[in-house]
């Protein structure tokens, strides 16, 4: 059976995150002979960091965030895997696609939204995206130099906003991007 890693937004508490993340988990299992399992994504940027060196939760979850861990815990396979922009990982290559999707993961307005939400770890991996979202109608300057190159490593993309598809188009040069209903 085929391994598919999936690269998303995996925080705790948000309601749309969670729900999308288990919505492509489902419809990748249920269409294809495929078993799929979500990295842990701990791209974080640096005011992040220094919070958590700053005032450490020392494990505590807030009620909000146990109830969200609940559903991880019961509908979500997770990978051992922790992602981030620097990553190497070599377990990733045990996997025989990296799915990018479907939430806002290409977002450059959020700072820790870059490398490793495009599925840019090693070169013969093959990665796609299905239904992702830049979430904006622009790529901050500063941004499109890496985004591009990103893109173009990929097999295959798939946003889910019709300006979506104009962005991955103008920073590729691909015509054969498609747009895709998120599958929540």
């Amino acid at each position: 059976m085929k391994k598919v890693g999936i690269i998303t937004i995996t925080g705790l508490g948000n309601y749309g995150n969670r729900l999308q993340n288990y919505a492509l988990q489902q419809a990748i299992e249920k269409s294809t002979d495929c078993t799929c399992e979500t990295f842990l994504n701990k791209s974080c940027r640096l005011k992040g960091y220094i919070k958590k060196i700053i005032k450490p939760t020392h494990g505590a979850l807030t009620k909000r965030e146990q109830v969200f861990q609940e559903f991880n815990d019961n509908f979500i396979h997770f990978s051992d895997i922790k992602i981030n922009n620097i990553s190497k990982d070599r377990r990733i290559l045990e996997y025989d696609c990296l799915v990018c999707g479907s939430d806002q993961i290409w977002n450059s307005d959020y700072p820790e939204n870059d490398k490793a939400n495009f599925g840019y770890f090693f070169k013969n991996l093959k990665t796609i995206s299905y239904a992702a979202s830049f979430g904006t109608d622009s790529i901050a300057e500063n941004k499109k130099n890496r985004y591009a190159k990103y893109l173009k490593r990929m097999e295959a993309i798939s946003v889910r906003e019709d300006k979506g598809k104009e962005l991955a188009e103008q920073l590729t040069g691909r015509t054969d991007i498609g747009v895709h209903v998120d599958p929540t």
